[in-house]
């Protein structure tokens, strides 16, 4: 028999489940691929390294808030690779990294 706290689980981790499989990117050439938070953090790492020479503590914090919201827009289920790129860019511009 389930526990409050076991429901309370099984419910979070169908939320997760459903979220991940639910957000798919949408490339450039047409192809559908499902997103991958490692891509847009290493993405955001790599511009930050190339104007900044670094990513410190504060820009990994940045990028990781930014990754977690991108990661959120799943309630879209489909996003293109630009869409994303917008986002990053506005996200970064209403921060002091708007060089």
């Amino acid at each position: 028999m389930l526990t409050v706290e076991d429901s309370a689980v099984v419910a979070e981790i169908d939320i997760l489940e459903r979220r991940l499989i639910l957000l798919k990117v949408i490339k450039r050439n047409g192809s559908e691929v499902e997103f991958d938070r490692g891509k847009i953090t290493a993405a955001i790492e790599k511009a930050f390294k190339e104007l900044y020479g670094t990513a410190d503590d504060a820009m990994e914090m940045c990028i990781e808030r930014i990754a977690s919201e991108i990661e959120g827009l799943s309630k879209i289920k489909q996003l293109h690779v630009e869409e994303i790129q917008d986002e990053i860019e506005r996200k970064l511009m209403a921060t002091r990294y708007k060089t």
